[in-house]
């Protein structure tokens, strides 16, 4: 009896095998591709962590630039300022030497290239 009931369980499993071994497929190709996929979510969970350090580093340096950029303008404002009055300071000696005698002109140039 015990041969023919292990016969008979043994049976009605290669049965259900054969009957199901299609969803079986489909369920160890579906595992599969899950465990797949899984392995690229965390490829490219680490890849994000990274990029998002880049993107932190890169960050701080556009500060830093930003920062430097606008101490640069500040500077450019002073010595455009200075130019400006440099330019001012020419012009009207050139006024100034346009407006003399020529004896005055030849006194200038004169005492200037001494």
């Amino acid at each position: 009896m015990e041969k023919s009931y292990f016969r008979s369980k043994q049976y009605i499993i290669m049965l259900f095998i054969k009957r199901h071994w299609l969803s079986f497929v489909i369920m160890a190709a579906l595992a599969w591709v899950c465990y797949i996929q899984q392995e690229n979510v965390s490829f490219l969970e680490k890849q994000n962590k990274e990029i998002s350090k880049n993107i932190l580093k890169l960050e701080s340096n556009v500060k830093q630039y930003e920062d430097s950029i606008g101490s640069l303008k500040k500077e450019n404002i002073v010595y455009i300022k200075r130019l400006n009055n440099l330019y001012k300071q020419r012009n009207e000696k050139n006024k100034n030497v346009d407006t003399m005698s020529i004896s005055d002109l030849q006194s200038y140039f004169t005492k200037r290239y001494q």
